[in-house]
């Protein structure tokens, strides 16, 4: 593991690295939204950092997808670290799920055990993206062509990273200047059942100066990588006999079944995609407002109707802090600064997104 990048060089972001730590542990698909520069690559690169290292079966896994597709470095028997993949956003349907005339391994069996990173996520092809539905669902892709049918493994933990609008800044109205219009077609960009099979989102706000300068020592990968661990061995234990391995894997029918706080979890998930998809208006229902004074550019003491972001997302976590006890309550600091900068309500409801209130 030297060499990789560590957490320790992340500044702040208290939330975001949970979400990470989180979805390590469970092997989830985890959702970055927030303004350049608040940490959404720096964070993902550092996940496989956190994750545990590859067992001798998944090297062999690893490695023979690496062989096939010709980038075994010479001299390399045996891959042992997990695989990081980060696709620029032009990048092919083919080169990212596999094909060519001979099929080769695309992007997401390279990632095979490993993170899939995809940043700036609305900025790739629809039908790419949708090309992911199946591989996210079967842990495999099949590749059909004239001369036969080949499978190559895709069980990979998914990573993506987004602006909130399309110049990146909403809803600081002091800095984004988008319109209604464009930021639903931003967001729409990605499509529901993709979003679906993402398990956990979290909103990032932009570091502050003093953050910054602070010479506080945060956790290190290692640190977090013992919790990971702990977390793995739970879940081993806890779907022995089963076809489940992590979290991630759990079937919804198993939750439903579960009951209380599962099932009051996975409710509130069913709507969560429409809520990112609806949610996303810059102005109240008056219209739009860049004056400061009132509108969603200058109102942030309290709520208004469409003017926060993600403004369904905060009646459907406030159902789960009523319902659920597995909820986690954000750090109070990440709470002040999220406050500040993106517009919450006064009551606050705590980020648009979930991640901090998943359990490992």
């Amino acid at each position: 593991l030297q060499g990789r990048p560590d957490f320790a060089e992340v500044t702040g972001q208290e939330t975001a690295r949970r979400a990470a730590e989180i979805a390590a542990a469970g092997f989830h698909n985890l959702l970055m939204v927030g303004p350049p520069g608040a940490g959404k690559s720096m964070i993902a690169r550092r996940i496989p950092g956190i994750l545990p290292p590859l067992t001798l079966e998944e090297s062999l896994e690893v490695t023979s997808v690496v062989s096939v597709a010709g980038l075994l470095e010479e001299g390399e028997a045996l891959v042992t670290g997990r695989p990081f993949r980060s696709p620029h956003h032009t990048i092919s349907q083919a080169a990212l799920i596999g094909g060519s005339t001979a099929p080769k391994p695309g992007m997401i069996s390279l990632a095979h055990r490993g993170v899939l990173f995809l940043d700036e996520l609305p900025e790739f092809q629809r039908a790419s993206l949708d090309a992911l539905r199946q591989p996210l669902e079967e842990r495999r892709v099949t590749i059909s062509r004239v001369s036969g049918n080949v499978t190559y493994p895709s069980d990979f933990m998914l990573v993506c990273a987004m602006n909130p609008c399309p110049c990146g800044y909403y809803p600081d109205r002091a800095r984004c200047s988008c319109t209604r219009p464009q930021v639903h077609r931003y967001m729409g960009k990605v499509s529901g059942p993709i979003l679906d099979r993402i398990d956990l989102c979290v909103e990032l706000a932009a570091v502050d100066y003093d953050s910054l300068k602070s010479r506080a020592k945060a956790e290190s990968s290692a640190e977090i990588r013992v919790r990971v661990e702990r977390a793995r061995r739970i879940q081993e234990e806890r779907f022995r006999g089963t076809s489940t391995r992590f979290n991630g894997d759990i079937e919804v029918s198993a939750m439903v079944r579960a009951g209380g706080g599962a099932a009051a979890v996975y409710g509130a998930a069913l709507r969560l995609p429409a809520a990112l998809r609806q949610g996303l208006s810059p102005y109240p229902a008056g219209g739009p407002d860049h004056s400061g004074s009132g509108g969603s550019g200058g109102n942030r003491d309290g709520p208004s109707d469409g003017g926060l972001l993600l403004p369904a997302l905060h009646g459907i976590l406030g159902e789960l802090r009523g319902k659920s006890e597995i909820c986690r309550e954000r750090p109070e600091k990440d709470r002040e600064q999220a406050r500040g900068r993106t517009a919450l309500p006064a009551s606050g409801t705590g980020a648009p997104c979930p991640a901090e209130r998943k359990t490992i």
